[in-house]
């Protein structure tokens, strides 16, 4: 199997013997072909509501992906108040639903030959406020937005994008070799459609000119940030810190389009790494010049 081929073939008698040895998301990837459109107009024009981009830009063999999931088949989150896996709830701060949600998610990406670093599981974010889920610190309650600690869609259709090649990739996973075919067919369907429309790439500079700058709302007064920093300097020259970030939320009434402020950020500030997403609830947009983890 190399990449210059439309499919990743895999019979049903292989199919089989894998489900034999255990593994219960098998992958099934096409090759769709050059991406001759911006990724993001592909992940708008998808009709779900709920659906995430995590986009990246990087020089390294695993930076130069891009990726949609769309049509979760489960969402995990978590707020102060509970541990929500939207079935069940918990009063206790621990990750064991997201971790068994992984843990029981077995793919044998291994053997493809497959550059791809991601090919379906969990796609959301951890916010910085999720520390007190991995170490023994401060819980802080009021964060004055309404957004989980962490937040994860669990997806087993994909569409993967390949900054170094232009080429466009379908991946979709599960253990039922008949409906697998049927999805890959429906995500090469999807794209057909929104292939045939014609996309602008053009940014969409109203989205932020046409605010009051005057309107936004800090959640700081300057007497209260200086404070702030004097704290972390006696943090420092105590020894109990090194470095810490001192961060200031900024608010203003906005009546726009969301994904045009994604866009917006993306033209007049483009950064390795970039995700989107939007939920029931909420939406969110982040452009980021590194990465913390991996």
């Amino acid at each position: 199997m190399t990449l210059n081929s439309s499919i990743y073939k895999i019979g049903k008698d292989q199919f089989n013997e894998l489900l034999d040895q255990g593994y219960n998301q098998i992958p099934i990837i096409k090759n769709l072909g050059q991406l001759n459109n911006n990724f993001f107009q592909l992940y708008k024009s998808l009709p779900f509501k709920e659906k995430i981009i995590l986009e990246s830009r990087g020089e390294s063999k695993d930076e130069h992906f891009s990726f949609i999931g769309f049509d979760s088949f489960h969402k995990v989150s978590c707020t102060h108040e509970n541990l929500n896996d939207y079935n069940k709830f918990t009063s206790k701060y621990e990750m064991k639903i997201l971790e068994n949600y992984l843990n029981n998610w077995k793919s044998p990406k291994h053997i493809f030959d497959c550059k791809f670093p991601f090919l379906s599981g969990a796609m959301g974010f951890i916010s910085y406020e999720a520390h007190s889920l991995f170490e023994k610190t401060p819980i802080i309650h009021e964060q004055g937005l309404e957004i989980p600690y962490y937040f994860f869609y669990f997806v087993d259709k994909v569409f993967i994008y390949d900054h170094s090649s232009g080429n466009l990739f379908s991946s979709c996973s599960g253990s039922d070799f008949d409906l697998l075919q049927e999805r890959s067919s429906d995500l090469n369907n999807l794209y057909k459609n929104f292939s045939k429309n014609s996309y602008t790439d053009e940014p969409i500079r109203p989205t932020f000119s046409s605010l009051n700058q005057g309107s936004f709302k800090s959640n700081f007064t300057r007497e209260q940030y200086i404070d702030a920093v004097n704290d972390v300097k006696s943090y420092i020259a105590k020894g109990e810190t090194y470095q810490a970030n001192i961060s200031q939320r900024f608010e203003t009434p906005f009546q726009g389009v969301p994904s045009d402020v994604y866009q917006t950020l993306i033209n007049i500030n483009p950064v390795n790494y970039a995700g989107y997403v939007e939920t029931d609830d909420f939406v969110l947009a982040c452009v980021s010049p590194e990465r913390l983890i991996q």
